[in-house]
């Protein structure tokens, strides 16, 4: 005759199996992260593919961008400029940031404007993008793979470009970085110091600092996935603070790191945001350590 199963036998099983529950759930949370992040690498690194396809085609050049003119007719990025090298603008999103809106042109324009509306149709929701291109530790002192700013033939009212650079112009390829995360738009850099002394870095755009903010908040926990200008991809842990004269500042917590920002590191940027004049940007990516900086607590 089959004996049931009594109440404490129940009891003990169901205790046994909250138990291993507790046990395996954070174990496939951390499984499921692991899994993100390595396919944001992934990503990273076949943009970094794609930005060395177009500059095999174009007299290897690194792609440009380009802002401003009528209605912003010149208002474009690396990604538009870029897409017949990777096919889809999903490569550009990122499993850790969802939200839209983040639109290259007004409404009237990007739906109005042959330009506008081609931007449009590639990204509809206006998806912000999760990936950012390296323009140089402050984007419009240059620095990294693109000139400094400069309007269009000289004139102000046609908006401004930064032509990219030669790839043989690059002094360390290998520790040089192209992409990496990002939490800029809607032109999504890297950068990291601010537009102007009292700001927020521009690769954390988005993000929401506080005074309470920790290092263990920012995507990845700070370690963001870069790809560099020889080809290979890796994760960088970066650090952030307020830094005295410049703001809150996202940087590599490497000094390796931080010098892969420099496309030569002892070319000449203008400071002058930071009140620092010309600098040489080995200097210049060193900065919250040069100054007193508050760091964020872990």
């Amino acid at each position: 005759m089959k004996r049931a199963f009594t109440l404490i036998e129940l009891l003990v099983v169901i205790a046994i199996i909250a138990i291993l529950a507790a046990i395996l759930f954070p174990v496939f949370a951390q499984a499921k992260a692991a899994a993100k992040k390595s396919n944001a690498l992934s990503q990273v690194k076949q943009l970094g593919t794609a930005w060395q396809m177009y500059a095999a085609d174009w007299d290897d050049r690194a792609v440009h961008v380009s802002s401003g003119g009528p209605q912003s007719i010149n208002r474009s990025d690396f990604w538009v400029f870029m897409l017949p090298y990777y096919k889809t603008v999903d490569l550009l999103f990122s499993s850790e940031r969802t939200e839209t809106g983040c639109y290259y042109h007004n409404a009237n324009d990007r739906i109005n404007t042959p330009w506008g509306y081609a931007i449009y149709k590639l990204n509809p929701t206006g998806r912000c993008l999760g990936f950012g291109y390296n323009w140089g530790p402050q984007i419009y002192a240059g620095g990294g793979v693109l000139d400094p700013v400069q309007f269009i033939n000289g004139d102000p009212a046609q908006g401004t470009v930064q032509a990219g650079r030669s790839l043989t112009s690059f002094v360390e390829p290998a520790n040089l970085f192209v992409f990496g995360d990002t939490y800029d738009t809607p032109r999504p850099t890297i950068g990291m110091y601010p537009n102007s002394a009292g700001g927020k870095a521009w690769i954390l755009d988005t993000f929401p600092v506080t005074a309470s903010t920790r290092q263990s908040q920012f995507r990845w926990g700070g370690r963001f996935n870069m790809a560099y200008a020889d080809g290979h991809a890796g994760s960088v842990q970066y650090k952030g603070g307020l830094t005295e004269g410049v703001g809150y500042v996202y940087v590599p917590a490497a000094e390796k790191n931080r010098l892969a920002y420099c496309a030569n590191p002892d070319e000449q940027l203008d400071g002058s945001r930071f009140s620092l004049g010309m600098i040489a940007c080995r200097d210049f990516v060193n900065i919250p350590y040069t100054r007193n900086t508050q760091w964020s607590p872990e």
